[in-house]
């Protein structure tokens, strides 16, 4: 679960909270995808709005918990 579930549940979760998704992603509908198609659609279009949002991921998918991805 920490290896993709989590750092998934992560991205969408800052996505929604900051106002940069345009629709109603679900969990289950991010898992599915494939780690291509993820970083495609939903992390490499917002790389001017969250510059930290790659490496925040890549972090996450290695166990850590980025400082940005802190919610309050």
């Amino acid at each position: 679960m920490k290896g993709r579930l989590r750092p998934r549940y992560y991205v969408i979760k800052f996505l929604k909270q900051n106002g940069l998704l345009d629709h109603d992603l679900s969990l289950y509908s991010s898992i599915k995808m494939t780690e291509k198609v993820f970083v495609e659609k939903l992390i490499c279009p917002h790389k001017e709005a969250a510059p930290h949002l790659a490496e925040d991921y890549a972090a996450a998918c290695k166990g850590e918990v980025p400082t940005n991805f802190r919610f309050t």
